[in-house]
């Protein structure tokens, strides 16, 4: 279940280093060329919508098989990289 997985993998970082749990995330939602993709990826968007608040990262509907969404998500990394390496 990508819900549950998401929500131990934040778990485990906070447990492991709480600052690390408060960093910005891109979470990658592949698949998505699966016929229950979309209800997994409404699903995984509320789930992580407490983790992802005030800007902190999002969560980006890829297909490694058809290379859906894998644009978007390489612009969106090297946003985030810029913008991080701009503080």
């Amino acid at each position: 279940d990508p819900v549950e997985a998401v929500c131990l993998l934040n778990a485990e970082l906070a447990a492991h280093n709480p600052e690390l749990a408060e960093r910005p995330q891109l979470l990658v939602a592949n698949k998505m060329d699966l016929p229950e993709a979309a209800a997994n990826l409404r699903r995984l968007r509320e789930a992580a919508r407490p983790v992802l608040s005030g800007g902190k990262g999002g969560v980006w509907p890829i297909s490694c098989a058809t290379q859906a969404g894998i644009p978007e998500l390489l612009r969106a990394t090297w946003d985030r990289v810029r913008e991080l390496k701009g503080r």
